[in-house]
């Protein structure tokens, strides 16, 4: 019984693909932008680093030297990195030298980074959140030669958004392009699928079909992939079954014959003046005791065509209809008159005869007697 509401194999195919190429993506997008993401995170405390290690001299010199203008390059230059969001700049005594907002300038700077790396010397980096979401927060103590103390500090908010829209924009592109690997994977997959499997199974289909079951030829294509092998198969059993119905039937033919043998040698040997008609299941007449022939079904007469006394065949017709039990009656048969007896053979009881019909001639001027 065919399940309603199944898919094709096109179709199962089609979202079984579909489905591992969708996960693949995502688990390799998943992977690359964290990948991303940890090497443009590296990046960025590397360059928080290079500050922290040769950028604050120049600062400090310039701060040492209070030369503001040169301060002011280099700390324009620091805030035209999209990654910086914000520098302030400290003297010694923590009090600001430059800021973003100028009315903060001279202005004390109350920041407990600023204060720890003025009175240890250390740099300090660690990650914060600000309005923009993650951030690294670097302050870097500005030292000049020959001098112990810091001359001031600098300190720098460095931001994670421009990394982070980095990646985005990566994986946007990256979509776009799997996107399209994917459209493309399924449907050259699809194609493969339907030349490779779909065809072939039609034509399996429609030679199986096609197929005479009296004759059960071998035409299944063969070939060396999968399919031939299965048509090999297929070509190799109707093969073994023509063979075996070949057999079966010269096997029932023997049988038959046999049968129409033993019938033929036996009424004759208990009733030697009888004679005797065998007739097979489509009513011709395979034996005629008369000829001592058995007769090919093929070319066998017809019982009807034989018989033209309404009495025989009123026997014939009741015989059939009492199966197992015998008809008997006066009849005449090819102008010869005949005490008749039919038997109608049960059903199964035999491979090929169906009646008989034992004929035995009547006495002189006593045509009503009954014989047998």
């Amino acid at each position: 019984m065919k399940q309603a509401g199944s898919w094709s194999l096109l179709t199962r195919i089609s979202w079984l693909t579909g489905a591992f190429i969708l996960g693949a993506t995502l688990l390799t997008q998943l992977y690359f932008a964290r990948h991303e993401r940890a090497s443009l995170e590296l990046r960025l405390r590397e360059k928080a680093n290079f500050i922290n290690n040769y950028y604050s001299i120049s600062v400090a010199e310039a701060l040492a030297n209070n030369d503001d203008v040169r301060l002011q390059q280099m700390i324009s230059r620091l805030e035209e990195d999209p990654e910086i969001t914000s520098v302030v700049v400290v003297d010694g005594s923590g009090e600001i030298r430059y800021h973003a907002d100028a009315e903060k300038v001279g202005t004390p700077l109350e920041d407990p980074l600023l204060k720890t790396a003025l009175q240890t010397g250390d740099g300090v980096a660690m990650d914060t959140r600000n309005a923009a979401g993650k951030g690294l927060i670097l302050v870097s103590p500005l030292r000049v030669r020959n001098k112990t103390s810091p001359q001031g500090a600098l300190r720098i908010e460095f931001t994670y958004k421009h990394i982070y829209d980095q990646v985005k924009s990566g994986q946007a592109s990256f979509h776009m392009v799997a996107m399209g690997a994917m459209l493309l994977v399924i449907g050259g997959v699809l194609w493969g699928v339907r030349r490779w499997v779909i065809v072939p199974m039609n034509l399996l289909r429609s030679t199986v079909t096609g197929i005479n079951p009296a004759l059960l030829d071998t035409n299944f294509k063969e070939s060396d992939d999968e399919f031939g092998q299965v048509n090999d198969s297929l070509n190799e059993l109707l093969t073994k079954l023509r063979s075996e119905w070949a057999n079966q039937r010269a096997s029932v033919r023997l049988q038959a014959n046999d049968e129409t043998h033993l019938i033929a040698q036996l009424v004759p040997a208990l009733f030697p003046e009888t004679r005797l008609l065998i007739v097979d299941k489509e009513n011709r007449v395979l034996l005629d005791t008369n000829s001592d022939r058995i007769t090919d079904p093929s070319t066998a007469p017809h019982l009807l065509d034989l018989v033209t006394d309404v009495r025989l065949s009123s026997l014939v017709g009741s015989a059939l209809q009492k199966e197992g039990e015998a008809t008997r009656g006066s009849v005449t048969f090819q102008d010869l008159a005949y005490e008749a007896a039919v038997f109608r053979i049960p059903e199964g009881h035999s491979k090929i005869v169906k009646t008989i019909i034992a004929l035995k001639p009547a006495p002189s001027g006593d045509s009503n007697k009954e014989a047998v």
